[in-house]
């Protein structure tokens, strides 16, 4: 009996030689979870991450090393079968981990935050499981059968799967490099002046997220008196979109791009917006009377390089290498890559957000997200000049999910979690916090000189169907004061718009920037909202998969006609090229509670 547990433990084998044995299937784990796996998401994802996978490479290089040290003395340090036992444990975890991510992983459609329905998939699972159980048991039965063939499995094993990712990723990697030099974006949106206004003139716009009318008459619902604090605003309430999703409806609303032609390359739609006459005779207004132009949004939704923005905008500043790592970013994208390896009934149901992956890397002086705002509003209080004139745009969740604020605008809990709140607190809490903003600046008497717009990029959806697919548009002209909100049922179209009621206000006169929206007369006119699907008629280049679409949709009158037009068969389609990734950030399921 003690000669069978000192098998255990001991053997023929050096320490030296079951180091050098351990080596191969340490190095295996370490390598495909700990340096491969988050740097090819980070690459596939490099259009949707505000730095370069490449940034990243020297932490999880670190990470893996010391994974392969803990993992290799694990295994060399004990010697009969407990080694033998780690080795094959290590070589067919890494075999079944690899075979998992490379090929047995089934399309679990756009992971958008609906439900997966995995109990459709409960046979496939029991294959998987079973095919997971033989994979990891052939190490075992090989060296029961032959010491020295189980040698030289282990180690033919490891070498072939270390071969083939790191080829793999030296290519993605040196594309990076070649992407780097081309497209060199050193720049980011600075925050130190976020709550710096004018002292003369100001326009302050919020934008809500996914915010809808019906998602209001929810909050007011639940707290009546919360739209005194914005009682001097007119409130569209027929106010249309052009995009049911923020990318490209932040853009267009801050260029009110209006193109000709149907454009299905987002990537060339971006460059486009920013270089129409419009934009560039606003923005080019706003300096010559003296406006600091500071926006606070991610730059991924409205630029492809933030540099070509500097003739523009006033709080963009060139990168440098004071950054910081965020860790639970970074533990968020291994989380995410992880995903990819498990077996298909080890997949956990979690919630990542794009934001969670942006602040791996990060910057002290610049503007991270909407949650540099969210943190620092109630604490920070506003100021004036030396700027004469400010023009402030801030972008805000509003009622997107994951809900995470509760009424009175405090944080409450992470996105790892979906439902911490509910979208009712949560827009709540994000109105009580734009009114708050409010109050401290008239506290500063600037608040009736102001022009304040409070809006959202598009409306809601609630499961797969639309709740109200109409954004809010809220507007306080300078020096309007009234008891109550006016409401008015004018059907305007906030991304060609806003724009050219801010200019008509702050009296431009160098370009015809269009109709306002005091313009619109209150009488029923063809609007069109656009929304992003897939078509197995247009199939992907060189494939048979569905390709990516565009659905438009044309409709006369509120939002129920255009639910109605939703719910017919009546659109235009139209393919698209590239640019898919972009949109993928908002693919989330917006559905009430």
């Amino acid at each position: 009996m003690l000669q069978k547990t000192k098998s255990f433990f001991t053997g023929k084998r050096s320490f030296s030689k079951r180091l050098v044995l351990s080596a191969g299937p340490s190095f295996v784990l370490s390598f495909m979870l700990f340096f491969f796996g988050p740097l090819d998401l980070a690459y596939v994802s490099r259009d949707d991450i505000t730095y370069s996978p490449l940034e990243i490479v020297p932490v999880t290089a670190l990470i893996m090393l010391i994974s392969f040290l803990v993992l290799l003395l694990a295994a060399a340090i004990p010697g009969g079968k407990i080694h033998a036992g780690l080795v094959s444990a290590y070589t067919g975890f890494g075999i079944a981990l690899y075979v998992q991510g490379a090929f047995l992983n089934p399309d679990l459609g756009t992971l958008d935050g609906h439900s997966i329905e995995w109990t459709s998939l409960s046979t496939r699972m029991l294959l998987n499981l079973v095919l997971w159980f033989f994979i990891v048991l052939i190490p075992y039965l090989i060296h029961y059968f032959s010491n020295r063939s189980w040698r030289r499995f282990v180690s033919m094993v490891s070498m072939i799967l270390i071969l083939m990712q790191a080829v793999s990723l030296s290519t993605k990697l040196i594309d990076q490099m070649r992407i780097d030099s081309e497209n060199a974006d050193n720049y980011l949106f600075s925050k130190e002046n976020m709550f710096h206004l004018g002292k003369e003139k100001n326009v302050v716009i919020f934008l809500l997220d996914t915010v809808s009318n019906k998602d209001i008459e929810q909050i007011t619902d639940a707290y009546p008196d919360i739209l005194y604090q914005f009682r001097d605003f007119t409130r569209f309430d027929n106010a249309n979109t052009r995009f049911m999703y923020t990318v490209p409806s932040v853009l267009e609303i801050l260029t009110t791009f209006d193109p000709d032609d149907p454009v299905f390359d987002l990537y060339d739609h971006i460059d486009r917006a920013w270089k129409n006459p419009k934009a560039d005779a606003f923005y080019s207004a706003l300096k010559e009377a003296g406006f600091q132009t500071n926006l606070y949004v991610s730059k991924n939704y409205i630029t492809n390089n933030l540099g070509e923005l500097r003739p523009y905008l006033s709080n963009i500043f060139e990168y440098s290498d004071d950054i910081e790592i965020n860790r639970t970013a970074l533990l968020n994208l291994y989380k995410l890559s992880l995903f990819r390896y498990l077996p298909i009934a080890a997949k956990p149901f979690f919630v990542i957000y794009t934001d969670d992956i942006n602040q791996i890397i990060t910057n002290p002086k610049a503007y991270a997200n909407q949650w540099d705002f969210v943190k620092q509003v109630y604490n920070t209080d506003l100021e004036t000049g030396p700027e004469e004139n400010v023009f402030s745009f801030y972008y805000l969740q509003g009622t997107h999910r994951p809900y995470t604020l509760n009424e009175r605008g405090e944080i409450t809990g992470d996105y790892s979690k979906l439902n911490v709140t509910n979208m009712v607190d949560q827009g709540a809490g994000f109105l009580n916090l734009v009114g708050h903003y409010l109050w401290r600046m008239k506290t500063l008497d600037i608040y009736d000189d102001a022009l304040i717009i409070i809006l959202a990029d598009h409306g809601s959806t609630a499961g797969n169907y639309f709740y109200d697919p109409q954004p809010i548009f809220w507007i306080k002209p300078p020096h309007q004061q009234q008891d109550s909100m006016l409401i008015t049922h004018a059907p305007i179209t906030t991304q060609t718009q806003m724009l050219p009621t801010i200019a008509e206000i702050l009296g431009f006169t160098n370009f015809d920037y269009g109709d306002t929206v005091f313009d619109i007369e209150d009488e029923p006119v063809e609007r069109w909202t656009r929304i992003y699907g897939f078509n197995s008629d247009y199939p992907a280049t060189g494939t048979n998969e569905p390709s990516n679409v565009v659905y438009e949709y044309h409709y006369t009158g509120d939002g129920n006609d255009l639910i109605e037009a939703f719910r017919g068969e009546d659109m235009v389609i139209y393919p698209m090229t590239k640019g898919l990734i972009y949109m993928l950030e908002e693919h989330w399921n917006n559905e009430q509670e």
